[in-house]
């Protein structure tokens, strides 16, 4: 599909009848797949690529069998010591990959800026409106942004000003990756074998801005720091980007002071624009053995509408294959999110490990037992009440009951004259009833001795 057809297609998924959704960090759901700063997108090329993928809600015992963690934070918080102790260890285990994702502006002015050209006349001004606007914003989050440090693994410095991919270079262009040769990408569920990153050429089009500069972590400019954070209290908390939290977080965030990691890393650039600012930048240390922190300098290299260039979708393919485990089987990635609340860490002494999604039907209370139950109950109920129950049979009443007829007329007299003239006349009723059954009786008697012949 050429870059028009491709454009259409997004502005019809993306805008529809509905507003264009912008959030950031999703990567499971409608909104994931809606926003253009969702990762659904990358999560599918991860599947597509033979992983089974899974939610990371808190870091757990369970998640130590998860081979490739891609970590999205909404903004640059400090980083705990248990999240620190925790990630080293898991690392530990060899054959682990770490993919952090630095939050930055996301792809909204990309967006607008490539959809003005197919804009009709009529529209064309309001789609640079909201181009100019959405970089007013950037401007805005990069003066908001901070100088961080992760925990001693490695420093974030913001850039006043994004800075363009351009012309590349870097290892992964050396020609010496293991990739396959032939189009495709895992992004777009294409052919499994994708070509090297080094075969698209920079002219090709691309979109994400770099708006951070990755280093190593310097010892003696984050001792001076709070948490790896150089605190600015006339900055404060405020936005740095779509989904950041403002200073309601602020009161959430615990273990400010935590402590610098004691293990030594290397950090080396894998890809670098032409003004040297790295692209993905790899993390190692001997204690991890073959493990690694893969850093990526911007979301918005990965977002959903970032894949629908084809050197983003290779950037994905390049991440995903590097990390790669060897051994056999079906890997797993789990996708953590995390803004100002802190990581959650189980641990057997101070946190039991929590059942989430369908694996809370296999205890108590919400049992598949108990379900059924439930269910049954509310049939119960719903059959109870009578325009949904079963259809009854009423008591029809015999119009030639007689006794009707006495308690209507008891009813008349006692409401014309009172109770005690009602029970006289109906004892003089009976009275008569009496007498003419004598009279009726005497009358059958003379009859009946008439009519015997004289001569018996």
């Amino acid at each position: 599909m050429n870059r028009w057809g491709m454009a259409f297609v997004f502005l019809i998924v993306f805008c529809g009848c509905d507003r264009l959704r912008t959030e950031y960090g999703e990567s499971r759901g409608a909104v994931a797949k809606t926003s253009l700063n969702g990762f659904a997108g990358y999560r599918l090329a991860y599947e597509n690529a033979g992983y089974r993928s899974r939610d990371i809600t808190r870091l757990s015992n369970r998640v130590r069998a998860t081979e490739v963690i891609v970590w999205t934070p909404k903004v640059l918080h400090p980083i705990s010591q248990d999240v620190t102790q925790w990630m080293e260890s898991w690392l530990s285990q060899g054959d682990r990959t770490l993919v952090f994702v630095l939050p930055d502006s996301g792809s909204e002015v990309d967006y607008w800026s490539g959809a003005a050209g197919l804009a009709p006349p009529d529209q064309l001004v309001e789609y640079r409106r909201r181009e100019v606007r959405g970089k007013n914003q950037q401007l805005q989050w990069r003066l908001n942004r901070q100088q961080w440090d992760a925990n001693g693994w490695f420093a974030v410095m913001p850039l006043d000003w994004g800075a363009s991919l351009g012309e590349l270079t870097g290892p992964w262009l050396d020609g010496n990756n293991l990739l396959g040769q032939e189009e495709g990408s895992l992004a777009t569920n294409d052919s499994p074998a994708i070509s090297p990153i080094s075969d698209v050429s920079y002219e090709s089009p691309r979109t994400g801005l770099i708006e951070y500069r990755v280093q190593a972590s310097d010892p003696k400019t984050a001792s001076s720091q709070q948490g790896g954070v150089t605190w600015n209290s006339d900055i404060g908390f405020r936005e740095t980007g779509p989904g950041s939290l403002t200073a309601e977080g602020s009161a959430l965030m615990a273990d400010w002071d935590a402590p610098r990691t004691t293990t030594k890393v290397t950090v080396e650039p894998l890809l670098k624009t032409g003004r040297q600012q790295a692209i993905v930048t790899q993390v190692r240390s001997k204690s991890w053995g073959g493990s690694k922190i893969l850093v990526v300098a911007g979301g918005s290299l990965l977002t959903n509408y970032a894949l629908s260039k084809p050197w983003n979708r290779r950037l994905a393919d390049e991440i995903i294959l590097s990390g790669h485990p060897r051994a056999e089987g079906s890997p797993v990635v789990g996708f953590l999110r995390s803004d100002w609340v802190p990581i959650a860490v189980a641990n057997n002494v101070s946190m039991r490990p929590v059942k989430t999604g369908m694996e809370m039907l296999t205890e108590w209370p919400l049992s598949l037992i108990t379900m059924h139950g439930i269910f049954l109950g509310g049939v119960v109920c719903l059959i109870m009440i009578p325009i949904l129950g079963r259809a009854r049979k009423l008591q029809r009443e015999s119009p030639s009951d007689f006794g009707h007829h006495l308690d209507a007329v008891g009813a008349l007299l006692k409401k014309a004259k009172g109770e005690t003239y009602a029970r006289r006349r109906l004892k003089e009723y009976a009275q008569s009833l009496h007498a003419d059954s004598a009279n009726v009786l005497s009358a059958s008697t003379e009859r009946a001795e008439d009519d015997i012949p004289k001569d018996i």
